[in-house]
């Protein structure tokens, strides 16, 4: 792994670390970085990250502000994607997946202009295939391993939707149900 990747994702550990405490139970990598196709001068660094319960709206500002500066020192690619979803959903999936936080690329502009932005306290359509990455191919960067966590999801109704995919996607190899 390349230095500025590893040093990036050493730096977001730590300060989610820090500033989520003794709620985390997991982060994650899943993506381009768990499955050997990221691309430093491209790929963004997909993370899920696992709550116990949510935090105050000023925790995520931090969180995004300290994004904001790691990745204005340690350039990498497009950057960090992170979402920050609470347990229950993990263990008990549901679908469209709600989520407490976002932080990406396409959040970064509002994130540096409006000094109380906060993306988050809605559901994510995507979050689904997060966290079938994420089980399938992720890398737990800290905390509990994601299959001991998603112990739900493959039981889910989302799962049994997916495997029931168009013919036009039957071609496509799918995650295990």
């Amino acid at each position: 792994m390349d230095q500025s990747v590893r040093t990036l994702l050493e730096g977001a550990v730590r300060l989610l670390r820090e500033e989520l405490s003794a709620g985390l139970i997991g982060i994650y990598a899943h993506g381009s970085l768990a499955m050997g196709g990221f691309n430093p001068m491209r790929s963004d660094i997909d993370l899920l990250v696992v709550v116990r319960e949510p935090s105050e709206r000023h925790t995520y500002r931090r969180i995004a502000d300290k994004l904001l500066r790691l990745e204005e020192e340690q350039p990498v690619g497009a950057g960090i994607e992170l979402s920050i979803v609470l347990e229950a959903y993990a263990a008990a999936f549901v679908h469209p997946t709600p989520f407490e936080f976002h932080y990406s690329a396409h959040h970064r502009s509002r994130y540096k202009e409006e000094a109380d932005y906060v993306c988050g306290g809605t559901a994510d359509p995507d979050l689904a295939a997060h966290f079938a990455v994420t089980y399938s191919r992720g890398v737990a960067l800290w905390g509990q391993p994601v299959r001991e966590l998603t112990g739900g999801f493959f039981g889910s109704r989302y799962c049994r939707t997916y495997a029931r995919r168009p013919p036009a996607l039957r071609a496509i190899p799918s995650i295990t149900c």
